[in-house]
Parts: structure tokens; C-alpha cells; sequence
């Protein structure tokens, strides 16, 4: 999977563009990989292999052979990320 990194916001204060910090994405990763790794092969199985990179763009890429169509395991791999993101904490 690649993750999109963020852009930083930029707010203006006084004419003065001020960027906004951004999240730390080496967290973010370490945060939810277990998690995720998990969830993923409990679906497709312990031999499946989960990357997780940073990118410009996200994206789900996938590499092998899979008895369902890659729209399908697409859409699972998204709201099961979605879900990692959602109970996210990085305290």
C-alpha cells in the first residue's frame, strides 16, 4: 500500500504564510503496520505480504495470484486501512 503524504497547511497570520506542522508518517506507519498486517492476512491468508510505503498518491497495488478480482480486494484493503486510521492514536 502506498500512503499519501500530506500536505502541509499553510494559514496566514498578519500577511505571514505559517505552515502547519504535518504528521510524523514514520509514526503513522509503525502505528498501524501490526495492525494492519494482521487484518490483511487474516483475510488472504499468512502467506500474503503487506508493504506499506509513502508516496505522492495513495494506491493498493497488488502482486500475485488472487481468486478474487482486484477491484474486490481493493475495496476490503481500503476500508479495512480505513479502519486502521480511524482507531488511530498517536498519543
Amino acid at each position: 500500500m502506498r500512503l499519501a503524504r500530506p500536505a502541509p497547511r499553510v494559514r496566514y497570520e498578519k500577511g505571514k504564510a505559517i505552515k502547519e506542522p504535518t504528521p510524523d508518517m514514520s509514526r503513522v506507519i509503525a502505528a498501524i503496520e501490526d495492525d494492519l498486517t494482521a487484518a490483511i492476512q487474516g483475510v488472504y491468508g499468512e502467506q500474503t505480504e503487506v508493504r506499506l510505503t509513502l508516496a505522492q498518491a495513495p494506491d493498493i497495488r497488488l502482486t500475485g495470484s488472487f481468486q478474487e478480482r482486484p477491484a474486490a480486494i481493493r475495496e476490503v484493503v481500503g476500508e479495512i486501512l480505513a479502519n486502521a486510521f480511524d482507531g488511530l492514536d498517536l498519543g
